[in-house]
């Protein structure tokens, strides 16, 4: 204990020869003490009530790399012509270090980090710790407590850790499919840009929210959430299938997207989640759609053309069922059909000539086909006469 400020002790760096016959309880608990904070891997460092250093640790002076004369009835920053910084970029001076402000106001201070600069250029950290000593019924601190932790190797390692996740983000933004992480609950881990802007969210709205409640329309939810379940459970089919998801915009608005997916594990084999890569189908699906309606009907019309007569006519002659002997007898069908236009009408035998030529192309032709008299047609408003 020293004797003049009633604070504790936690190296030996002042003569105490007086202490060599005291063997009391008290002494013995001293001892104790130092011996403890001696051999700690944390600096620690006591101030007095004018924030000068009246004690410190091995490992203070070795975190600093200051000797016991350069701590000692000095006022912190304690680091000599070394160039020391907060982490907003602030140099740390007697105005800014944390153990100052601590005694001025009494609030402790812990893990503040500070980053040292050698005369070399070697870059070092620091943590610090500061905690005021009171006594009670007095409101200003008596002294205070600095720990120090050397951290270079944490936030060296931070560091590489942010590199990492900064390149890896990069990239996703460089993909040109879309990228989401989940995790085990559906929820937003990681979406890379080209999922914000289909979306209409900014990251910060989308990341942490539960993917199926925000993006996936109402009705196919328990769906695709059954889906995911059975990936994750490690269906094969699930699996290697190229699935497609209906997500909904923020505005509302539909999009397809055809997903790969990829169940994550953590180092246990537990599922921590899933990446999906895929691409906005969107406009594919409706071009194929329109491709499709085309084929049946008119482009300038809309009206049902020959392709979905024969379709139809293809449908229904299949879905007879005819028997002969007892046995199933399969029926086929050859149509032939002639137009009379009204700027050029033709006599009802001709038509029926002409339909009957018709028919005997199309049994040329194959099965179940549908032939027409080429002629040309000029569309007017007075009705056509029709014959097969």
């Amino acid at each position: 204990m020293n004797r003049r400020t009633g604070i504790p002790d936690v190296e030996e760096h002042l003569p105490r020869a007086h202490l060599a016959g005291d063997r009391s309880p008290l002494a013995g608990s001293e001892e104790l003490n130092r011996a403890v904070v001696s051999a700690l891997e944390e600096g620690v460092i006591v101030l007095d009530a004018d924030g000068a250093a009246i004690s410190a640790n091995e490992s203070a002076l070795r975190i600093l790399g200051q000797p016991a004369s350069r701590i000692l009835g000095r006022r912190p920053p304690f680091f000599s012509e070394r160039q020391v910084f907060l982490e907003d970029g602030r140099r740390v001076t007697a105005e800014t270090h944390p153990a100052l402000a601590t005694l001025r106001d009494g609030t402790p201070r812990p893990g503040v980090v500070f980053r040292i600069v050698d005369p070399q250029g070697t870059e070092h950290w620091t943590s610090v710790g500061c905690r005021p000593l009171r006594r009670e019924a007095e409101e200003r601190p008596y002294g205070l407590v600095i720990s120090l932790s050397d951290v270079t190797e944490r936030m060296a390692f931070e560091r590489r850790l942010r590199e990492e996740r900064d390149r890896a983000h990069r990239y996703l933004e460089l993909a040109g499919s879309l990228i989401v992480v989940l995790d085990a609950d559906g929820r937003v881990d990681v979406v890379n840009q080209a999922v914000c802007e289909m979306l209409g969210y900014a990251e910060a709205e989308i990341v942490g929210r539960n993917w199926f409640d925000t993006c996936v329309p109402l009705d196919s939810r328990r769906e695709q959430r059954a889906l995911r379940a059975a990936i994750v459970a490690g269906d094969p089919v699930a699996q290697d299938e190229e699935r497609e998801q209906v997500l909904m915009t923020r505005t509302g608005e539909h999009r397809i997207v055809a997903w790969k997916d990829t169940v994550m594990r953590d180092d246990h084999g537990r599922v921590s989640g899933t990446l999906s890569s895929g691409v906005d189908v969107t406009d594919r699906r409706e071009a194929e759609s329109q491709v499709a309606y085309l084929a049946y009907h008119d482009g300038l019309t809309g009206l049902p053309n020959r392709a979905l007569l024969e379709e139809h006519l293809r449908k229904a002659v299949a879905a007879l069922q005819f028997t002969f002997d007892r046995q199933p007898a399969g029926v086929t069908i050859s149509v032939g059909a002639a137009i009379s236009p009204p700027e050029r009408p033709v006599s009802a035998d001709e038509l029926f000539r002409r339909a009957d030529a018709a028919m005997y192309r199309a049994k040329r032709a194959g099965r179940d086909r549908v032939a027409t008299e080429e002629l040309t047609i000029t569309v007017s408003a007075a009705p056509a006469s029709h014959a097969t």
